[in-house]
């Protein structure tokens, strides 16, 4: 394996070196040897990748105790991370069982499905017609959670622009599998963000914003201005 060839020549890696071992270890299914990878790039101040593969490398030699840990350190710093962000991340993957061995792995460990552990009511989620009726040609006003103002305009033809005051994002949308998908070029390797959009309950006290949509990278409260 090119990669052993590379730790021995190299036995003590930089952090990244380190997460690019430990992803290949993990995929080949050796666990032990992904972990002592990774162990030794762990710190307070590691990057979410090296968290990630080491809690799912945790999870699946069955330490979930430390698998949980790890996943807690992480969402103090990336409170939004989750299991469909890292999937999308690595959608290259050529074989769907890796993919599947991944996401389980994580979900294992306890990352949670959508941003900030986000579980929408399914009575509550809006059919494939009902988000298209509200989305396309249309301005949706709120904001992100933890309070960040934000606009999403998505144009009749499916062009988008979301914009927060520090950022502003073109791109396009569509409507696929009952989920509204973005795509940025310049965000998740400029592949699409697919979500559910739910219409939230009428006893909320967010009064400003009628409806949900969390996908791989945000959690976005809003209604429908135009």
């Amino acid at each position: 394996m090119a990669i052993e060839t590379a730790l021995r020549l190299n036995p003590k890696p930089p952090p990244v070196d380190r997460l690019i071992a430990g992803r290949v270890f993990f995929l080949n299914r050796e666990y032990t040897r992904a972990i002592q990878s990774l162990e030794p790039a762990h710190t307070p101040q590691s990057e979410p990748g090296i968290l990630a593969v080491l809690a799912a490398a945790y999870a699946e030699v069955g330490q979930l105790e430390k698998a949980r840990s790890v996943v807690k350190e992480m969402l103090r710093s990336y409170q939004s991370h989750n299991v469909q962000f890292f999937r999308l991340m690595e959608e290259h993957l050529r074989r769907e069982e890796d993919l599947a061995l991944w996401t389980e792995a994580l979900r294992r460990a306890g990352v949670p499905e959508w941003p900030y552990d986000y579980r929408g009511d399914a009575q509550a989620r809006l059919s494939e017609d009902e988000i298209r009726a509200l989305a396309f040609g249309h301005v949706w006003q709120g904001h992100l959670e933890g309070g960040l103002p934000a606009l999403l305009q998505i144009e009749a033809g499916g062009q988008t622009a979301f914009r927060t005051p520090s950022t502003i994002l073109t791109g396009t949308a569509r409507i696929e599998r009952n989920m509204l998908c973005e795509r940025n070029e310049t965000v998740t390797l400029g592949r699409a963000r697919c979500g559910h959009v739910y219409r939230r309950a009428t006893s909320s006290a967010d009064r400003d914003a009628e409806y949900t949509f969390v996908s791989a990278d945000k959690l976005y409260h809003f209604s429908v201005t135009r």
